[in-house]
């Protein structure tokens, strides 16, 4: 966060990819979620869209109920213009459950 808020995108990306290495991945351990949710946003605000899609598709491997992740990656689909599937995810984030997402 700290490259982040310096308005180093890259440092912000590369921490965080640092940060996925270095924690073992034990039932969708919440470091690993958030490191997931930030790399995805750091991703979209440097232009790497596709890429921020990869890091949310992963968020919702190890937490499929994570609203964040089923609403980053609507709002990533939209700034790529597909509007189509970024509605699609935006409907799956109004179906879950209230109150189960870990993220």
């Amino acid at each position: 966060m700290d490259c982040f808020a310096k308005g180093d995108l890259e440092g912000a990306i590369a921490a965080a990819r640092r940060a996925i290495e270095a924690e073992p991945v034990s039932p969708a351990s919440p470091v690993i979620i958030d490191a997931y949710e930030m790399l995805g946003e750091f991703c979209s605000q440097a232009g790497r869209l596709d890429e921020a899609i990869a890091a949310a598709k992963k968020l919702l491997e190890l937490d499929p109920w994570s609203a964040m992740g089923h609403a980053n990656l609507s709002r990533y689909y939209m700034l790529m213009g597909d509007k189509t599937t970024a509605e699609e995810w935006l409907e799956k984030s109004r179906k879950l459950p209230p109150g189960v997402s870990k993220t």
